[in-house]
């Protein structure tokens, strides 16, 4: 094998990342996905909300396209169509909103993979499928799955969470501190915040005179200031901006010029990401129709050795290439 190495290229495109949007209840997380998707591309076709779980707060935000995922089987079968069916939709990026839930369906059918294989329920995850963890790993498998099927079709990301305050105490220290963070257990939390590109963080600054507020104000944090848990893989980009998709692409955009070290106008800049965008879409349609003829050869496998699942498929490939019958191998 030859092996052709290149340098890294700083790309221009909104979707090329994962964005991790976190906040409070009702601060508009939700609401700066849907103009995000309008800002950036003026069509809001190319954005896609998938509400999780027991998340609806898309119902109050016109012209957003989204769509309810209750439970892990919906979850799929919306994820099965975007894949096999990717030409036939105008998305460009995909937000899972909110990964809070994400985590609650993949632990649900981490216990039902439980029961299935034990036959008998679980009393805890570090119980579950042997305990020693196993449970854990798995809905972390699970979670890495979703995300993993959505950006090898082409999808761009945007992970939308809760943020909690957390005292924090570090080894050694009396004192605790306080953190505005994740509301996730650290180890889920990980699994989008350690793959996130940029973590911006929702928040509201409030001006209280004699315990009055007196006026309050909206904004995005980028850098971590010691209280604000968040941060981004760009340098230059700002500590804060006021809130606003506007705001939020012009600090990603100030990321990208300083990353990258080209000196391009807003236009060039422009053009760049949508040269990137048509590509990764192209990358994304031909990892989507391999994606769907694999599962179809799967189950045309599974059907021809009269398996009753899909998950022996590939020891029985192995069985059947391993055969003296060459036409065995060829059917």
């Amino acid at each position: 094998m030859e092996f052709n190495f290149k340098p890294n290229r700083i790309m221009h495109d909104f979707g090329s990342y994962r964005h991790f949007i976190r906040g409070v209840k009702k601060i508009g997380k939700t609401t700066l996905f849907r103009d995000l998707v309008e800002e950036e591309y003026g069509d809001m076709s190319n954005g896609l909300l998938i509400s999780i779980g027991q998340e609806t707060g898309h119902k109050a935000l016109a012209n957003l396209f989204a769509w309810e995922t209750p439970t892990w089987k919906d979850l799929w079968e919306l994820i099965d169509e975007l894949v096999a069916n990717k030409a036939s939709n105008n998305f460009k990026v995909i937000a899972l909103d909110t990964v809070d839930e994400l985590v609650n369906l993949a632990t649900d059918e981490m216990f039902a993979e439980h029961l299935r294989t034990k036959k008998f329920p679980a009393k805890s995850v570090n119980d579950a499928l042997g305990g020693y963890g196993a449970g854990r790993k798995y809905v972390i498998k699970l979670l890495n799955d979703v995300i993993y099927a959505l950006e090898s079709a082409g999808y761009g990301l945007v992970f939308i969470g809760h943020t909690k305050v957390r005292d924090i105490r570090e080894k050694g220290v009396e004192d605790a501190y306080q953190v505005l963070t994740g509301a996730m257990e650290t180890g889920y939390e990980s699994v989008f915040a350690d793959k996130a590109d940029i973590i911006a963080v929702l928040y509201t600054e409030r001006d209280v005179k004699d315990g009055a507020v007196q006026s309050s104000k909206r904004y995005i944090y980028f850098r971590d200031d010691g209280f604000v848990d968040c941060g981004t893989r760009f340098a230059g980009m700002p500590e804060r901006v006021p809130y606003g998709a506007k705001e939020y692409l012009e600090a990603f955009r100030t990321g990208i010029k300083n990353a990258s070290g080209e000196k391009l106008t807003d236009e060039q800049l422009k053009a760049e990401a949508k040269k990137e965008e048509e590509a990764r879409i192209q990358e994304g349609l031909k990892t989507a129709k391999l994606e769907t003829l694999h599962a179809e050869v799967k189950k045309l496998c599974a059907e021809k050795v009269g398996m009753v699942s899909e998950k022996d498929f590939d020891s029985a490939v192995m069985g059947l290439f391993s055969s003296d019958d060459i036409f065995a191998c060829k059917d």
